[in-house]
This record gives C-alpha cells, structure tokens and sequence, in this order.
C-alpha cells in the first residue's frame, strides 16, 4: 500500500494567520515591546485618574461643611412683637434667638429655619399662625447671625434641645411645644 503524502500547509493556513507562531507572523519581539509600551502608559493614566479621583474627592470631604452651611451673618431688625431671647447650650453657647408667647390655650412653635435663612424669616413666615394666637420661638443656630461657634449637624441638634429646655424653664411645658422645621430645620424639629 502505497500512501500519499498530503502536501504541507503553510503554518497561516494551518494555524490561521492570528494564532501562527509569533516568529512566523512577523510580530515577533517588536510588538510584545508595543504592547508593553501601551500596557505601562494605561496603567500610569489609570494611576493619575485614581490620583485625582482622591485628591477632589478629599477636598470635598474637607470642606463639606461649606456646601452643607450657608449661615447668615449679618444681624436683621428684630420682627414686630417678638422680642430677643438668648438660651445656653450644654456646650457652653449661648445663642440669641425670637420669642413670642402663646395666647391662653394656644400651643408654643418651636420653630427651626431652613440653610440660608434665619429666625425672623422663620417668623414672618409663621405670621398666619401668630396672628391667632400660637406662640413661636424661632430659633437661631450657632454660627447664624452673630451667634458664637460654627454650624455642624451635631451642634444644631444640640441648639434646639437647649431651645426646648429655655421654653420649659419659662414656663412653656414640652406638652404645649410643637416643633416645625423648614428644609435644614426638619432635620432639627424630629
């Protein structure tokens, strides 16, 4: 028996011209060395973009405090039948803030204003419920207006706690208080 020998294919036709060996596709060693060039240019602008990524996302966490706060600092006229009140925190504080007392039978408005905004814009905006009879103390945060110290969310907690004890030791009790808050005040009223 005779057997017939197959001519040989060449290794693109046998292999495919993508998986031959790299000596016989004519990359060889100049393209590992492209390929390596571009590997450490990816890898050196992936660090750059990690690099940058930290650095903005540390100086927003540094200064968030700015992009949460926009107290108000100059001082406003007092509003008409309100009078200035000032209570002490238990860090030490004391903070002005505006008073009206309740008519017999009336709740007293613990009332917290929005960012931006301040106590006598909280009152002007209480005003339908002043004119019947509710009382308000609307309170003004640390850091707001003149007050001393600087606005953070544990601070301004504590402010309305020490509103809330002012109004108990002058007479209003808890039961007749009901706290209202506008924006950065909401979180405060809970």
């Amino acid at each position: 028996a005779i057997r017939r020998r197959r001519p040989q294919r060449s290794a693109d036709r046998r292999y495919g011209a993508e998986s031959a060996p790299p000596q016989q596709r004519g990359g060889g060693r100049s393209a590992g060395l492209i390929s390596s060039s571009l590997l450490k240019a990816a890898v050196a602008l992936l660090a750059i973009g990690a690099i940058g990524y930290a650095a903005v996302a540390g100086l927003v966490y540094s200064k968030q405090r700015s992009f949460l706060y926009f107290p108000r600092q100059e001082i406003r006229k007092s509003v008409p039948d309100f009078q200035v009140v000032r209570f002490r925190t238990n860090d030490g504080l004391t903070l002005a803030a505006g008073y009206q007392a309740a008519q017999a039978g009336q709740p007293t408005l613990l009332a917290f204003h929005g960012n931006a905004a301040d106590w006598q814009s909280m009152a002007h905006g209480l005003r339908p419920l002043i004119d019947r009879g509710y009382g308000v103390l609307s309170v003004e945060y640390r850091g707001y207006q003149g007050n001393p110290g600087s606005p953070s969310e544990v601070g301004i907690y504590e402010d309305g706690r020490a509103a809330l004890r002012w109004l108990d030791s002058n007479g209003v009790p808890v039961s007749h208080v009901v706290a209202v808050g506008n924006s950065l005040g909401s979180g405060v009223a809970v």
